[in-house]
């Protein structure tokens, strides 16, 4: 199990697991552009909790079994990703 806290960066977070795209998304952080920002600092730019964050990115971890959902992204957040990738 991976296991990440407050201070791991975004990049690394989603090299880890892509999944957590979902979170971040949820949470308008900008992985692609702020992937050197920790999880704590991403959040206090944004005005976050970073604890609520950390919950549901461990969440994502956790989870044994499920596929990432492409369609309920925001065409935005899929145009990036898809351009990035």
């Amino acid at each position: 199990m991976i296991m990440w806290n407050k201070y791991s960066k975004l990049s690394e977070i989603i090299n880890d697991n892509l999944r957590a795209s979902i979170v971040m998304e949820k949470y308008g952080l900008n992985f692609f552009s702020n992937g050197n920002k920790s999880i704590i600092e991403a959040c206090n730019a944004k005005g976050l909790n970073p604890d609520k964050m950390m919950n549901e990115l461990l969440a994502i971890e956790e989870e044994k079994s499920g596929f990432i959902k492409f369609d309920l992204w925001d065409i935005d957040f899929l145009t990036e990703y898809i351009i990035n990738n």
